[in-house]
């Protein structure tokens, strides 16, 4: 990574509040209809790929913030920025 770890997730955080802000975040989070309007944003406005978008909502929806961001300390140390799936 180029940047400094945390200013990089700081500004990815601030980027997907919003993009994400105008949802109207459900009270249950298995609500697939939520999910697919987070899926089609990713891809139309943050120009993920399908598969990259469908791949980061499992994750998100799976693991949460606790296991993500130990991901992300271990990827960051390693220098791993695109990591095998590379999307």
């Amino acid at each position: 990574m180029n940047q400094e770890p945390c200013t990089l997730i700081r500004r990815t955080i601030q980027e997907y509040a919003g993009m994400f802000s105008e949802f109207q975040k459900p009270d249950d989070f298995d609500s697939d209809d939520y999910w697919i309007q987070v899926e089609e944003s990713l891809e139309h406005e943050m120009e993920w790929t399908r598969e990259g978008a469908t791949h980061i909502i499992a994750l998100v929806r799976k693991y949460g913030t606790f296991v993500l961001r130990n991901a992300l300390a271990l990827a960051s140390v390693m220098g791993i920025d695109d990591g095998e799936l590379g999307y």
